[in-house]
């Protein structure tokens, strides 16, 4: 009898508690998992500087350098310009007088006529000097740089001569007077050799 007493307290007191409000579906509901996006490769810094130095380079935008061709004289340097200096005065020398040689006298005639012969071997001797391209005056800067020594040990001694404060340029500027000196004796004698030969002719 204690025991059925004791049970409908217990069954009484749990009515009267307030019942506890239900809980939501979306509480309850396991949150979704976010997926995870895919890692970018990242670019290796030596890569990136690349492409971003050759985005600089081809901008349309950019103006390109000016680039001069270099003075002869700091290519070759002083003794250089002096060995193809003297390297052209023996190559017009004889290049005329081969060309004179080469054109026929048809009458005789004096000093004239031995002038325009003389013109017309330059003429050609110029024109077939140039008729190459680069290829001829190529060949004459490669004969400077060989002949350069010889020129440098020239340049000296002719410093040895002169007052030790004497300016570096004095002597250049005396083997350049000397030979174009040389040339317009060489030019005085072909010129002369012409005359005769014209006065000669039959």
């Amino acid at each position: 009898m204690a025991r059925l007493l004791f049970f409908v307290l217990i069954a009484v007191n749990a009515l009267q508690r307030p019942m506890a409000p239900p809980r939501r579906l979306h509480s309850i509901a396991p949150a979704p998992a976010v997926a995870a996006l895919p890692a970018l490769p990242a670019l290796p810094a030596r890569k990136a500087s690349v492409v971003l130095t050759s985005a600089v380079m081809n901008d349309e935008t950019a103006e390109a350098p000016n680039e001069k061709p270099e003075p002869l004289w700091k290519k070759f340097g002083e003794a250089g310009v002096i060995a193809y200096v003297g390297i052209n005065v023996f190559w017009y020398a004889i290049g005329v007088n081969l060309f004179l040689r080469g054109m026929p006298i048809k009458q005789a005639g004096g000093a004239k006529l031995a002038y325009k012969r003389f013109l017309a071997a330059w003429g050609l001797c110029f024109a077939a000097s140039h008729s190459l391209g680069p290829v001829l005056p190529a060949v004459r800067a490669a004969g400077a740089g060989a002949l350069s020594p010889l020129s440098s040990a020239l340049l000296e001694r002719v410093r040895r001569r002169l007052p030790a404060s004497t300016p570096r340029w004095v002597a250049p500027s005396i083997a350049f007077i000397g030979l174009c000196g040389l040339f317009g004796v060489l030019s005085f004698f072909t010129l002369t050799t012409e005359l005769v030969r014209v006065a000669a002719a039959a």
